[in-house]
């Protein structure tokens, strides 16, 4: 049992410094607002829906235009989810890939091109919106929040 708490303790505190990034292949905004749903309960619905996760709270970060295929607004959101959940239960309808990132891979991947990469063992480095894109300033904004605060 010992064993099982620490493995938990660790697990948690890993999640705490990581952040999940979903991607579709369609390249389009995924998430819609049901009729009477405010942001908030769109956004907890949607990552319940699609990763399987409860938000435990959430806040604004910006917004963009978005022209096609019509033209819609895009509103991006930072969201906690509970440690103890962190599992990821995706939608592959919803969904090409999700998964959690720790600090230095986020690092890194914001050094390369915006466009995947295959490495020697035949595994794919991640794939980060080009900086215009609004991902993009979500993940920048998370980077900063981590490097920021105090160890």
């Amino acid at each position: 049992m010992k064993k099982i708490l620490e493995t938990l303790k660790e697990t948690e505190q890993w999640i705490e410094k990581s952040v999940l990034i979903g991607c579709s292949d369609e390249h389009v905004p995924q998430f819609a607002l049901d009729l009477g749903e405010n942001v908030e309960e769109t956004v907890r619905r949607e990552v319940a829906e699609e990763v399987g996760l409860e938000v435990e709270s959430l806040w604004y970060s910006a917004s963009q235009h978005w022209p096609f295929p019509s033209s819609c607004l895009m509103i991006a959101c930072h969201a906690l989810v509970r440690a103890q959940q962190a599992e990821i239960s995706m939608n592959s309808l919803e969904l090409e890939e999700a998964r959690w990132f720790g600090l230095e891979e986020i690092v890194e991947g914001l050094k390369r091109e915006p466009r995947s990469s295959k490495q020697d063992d035949g595994s794919f480095l991640p794939w980060f919106p080009p900086k215009q894109a609004i991902a993009h300033r979500l993940i920048c904004e998370w980077v900063k929040r981590q490097t920021s605060q105090p160890a």
